[in-house]
C-alpha cells in the first residue's frame, strides 16, 4: 500500500483535515491524529485499523497503481464531456447592459426562427450513444429572446423524451428580467439553475453594471430576486449570486455581505460566487486599476463564510476538474447565423 500522491493534508489542532484531488474525496480525522499524520509525513506505517477507511477513499493506494495514468484518463473523460451532450446555447450575442468589465462584443447575431430545426437536428445527430443532454442558456442576455428560449427547449426536451434520455438546462443571466413567474414559467421548460451578478451594493453596482441606457439595476434585480425568493417554492430550484470583486466592492465588502446574508443566506437554494475582477480581454484598460489582490480576495472569503455564505468557488477548487474551463471540454457553442452549423467545432 501507499500513499495518493493527490492527497493535500494540514493538521488544525485536534484534527486532521485530508483532501484526495484525484477523486474529490475529502475526511477530517479526529482519532489517532499523530499516528496518520506521521504516516502521511513517511516516519512510520498506516495504523492497521485505519487502511480500510483510507482505501475506500483512495487516501492509500495498492502499490502497483499508476496513479498518473488514472488522471490523464480522467482529464480525458472530462474534455470528451462523457454520457452527456453539452450545449451552450446563445440566442442572442446582444446585451441591455453595458458592464465596463464586460470582454464581449454585443453586435453579433441572433438565433432565427429557422435556426431551431438546425439546431435539433445537430442534436439528434450528436445524441446516439449520450445518456442526456444538458443545454446551457448564454448570451449576451439571453432574456432577450426569451420566445426563443421556448419555442427551442420544447423541440428539444421532445426529442429527449423520444430517446429517453434525460434534459438539464442552466442559464446565466444579467437578472434584470427574471422575476418569479418567469421562473416559474422556465421550470416547466427545465431551467432549475440560474447565475445571476451583483455587484456590491447599489452604487457600486450600478457604477459597474447598467442599461444600455446608462440607467442603474441594482434595485431592478434585487427585488426580483425577493419576488423569486418569496414566490417560487420548488426545491429543485438553484440561484447563484455572482459577484465580481472590484477594489471599489472590496472597500465595503462587509456591508455588502451582511446584505447578502441577511436576505438569501436562509433559504438554501441560494449560491454565492465570489470572484476577482481579472483580465479576460477586450477591457478598457483603466479597469486593470481595480483588480484587488489574492490576499484582499481571501480576506472576503473568510468574512463571507462566516456570515454564512459558502462562496462556490471553493467547492469548484476541490471539485476534481471543477476548474477546468468550459473552454478545453467538449461543448458545443451555438449561435447566430446558424447557416454556419455545419462549421461549428467542438471546443
Amino acid at each position: 500500500m501507499k500513499f495518493s500522491r493527490y492527497n493535500v493534508f494540514a493538521q488544525n489542532g485536534d484534527a486532521l483535515f485530508i483532501l484526495n484531488t484525484l477523486h474529490g474525496n475529502f475526511a477530517k480525522v479526529i482519532i489517532d491524529v499523530d499516528k496518520i499524520y506521521s504516516a502521511l509525513m513517511g516516519d512510520r506505517e498506516i495504523p492497521q485499523c485505519h487502511i480500510g477507511f483510507m482505501k475506500k477513499n483512495y487516501f492509500v493506494v495498492d502499490d502497483d497503481v499508476d496513479e498518473f495514468e488514472e488522471c490523464i484518463k480522467f482529464s480525458r473523460s472530462m474534455v470528451e464531456g462523457g454520457n452527456i451532450l453539452n450545449l451552450i446555447i446563445l440566442p442572442t450575442e446582444k446585451c441591455n447592459f453595458s458592464c465596463v468589465y464586460c470582454y464581449e462584443c454585443h453586435n453579433g447575431e441572433s438565433l432565427k426562427e429557422h435556426d431551431i430545426d438546425l439546431i435539433v437536428e445537430f442534436a439528434k445527430k450528436h445524441l446516439k450513444g449520450k445518456r442526456g443532454l444538458n443545454v446551457s442558456w448564454f448570451g449576451g442576455e439571453p432574456l432577450i429572446k426569451v420566445s426563443m428560449i421556448r419555442k427551442l427547449s420544447l423541440k428539444l426536451l421532445e426529442l429527449c423524451y423520444s430517446y429517453k434520455i434525460s434534459y438539464t438546462a442552466d442559464m446565466t443571466t444579467n437578472g434584470y428580467l427574471l422575476d418569479s413567474a418567469l421562473v416559474n414559467e422556465l421550470k416547466k421548460l427545465h431551467i432549475y439553475s440560474y447565475q445571476v451578478t451583483i455587484d456590491g451594493l447599489c452604487n457600486t453596482h450600478d457604477r459597474q453594471r447598467y442599461l444600455t441606457s446608462g440607467k442603474g439595476t441594482w434595485n431592478k434585480i434585487i427585488e426580483n430576486l425577493k419576488d423569486i425568493k418569496e414566490n417560487c417554492h420548488s426545491g429543485v430550484m438553484r440561484f447563484v449570486i455572482r459577484t465580481n470583486i472590484s477594489r471599489e466592492i472590496y472597500a465595503e465588502y462587509k456591508e455588502f455581505v451582511n446584505f447578502l446574508s441577511s436576505n438569501f443566506s436562509r433559504d438554501s437554494r441560494f449560491h454565492f460566487l465570489f470572484r476577482p475582477v481579472s483580465d479576460w480581454g477586450n477591457i478598457d484598460e483603466s479597469v486593470k486599476d481595480t483588480f484587488i489582490t489574492q490576499s484582499e480576495y481571501e480576506e472576503i472569503i473568510l468574512y463571507a463564510l462566516n456570515k454564512e455564505l459558502f462562496n462556490v468557488a471553493l467547492q469548484i477548487a476541490i471539485t476534481p476538474g471543477g476548474n477546468l474551463c468550459y473552454a478545453w471540454k467538449k461543448i458545443v457553442m451555438l449561435y447566430g447565423q446558424m447557416e454556419m452549423l455545419g462549421n461549428v467545432q467542438f471546443l
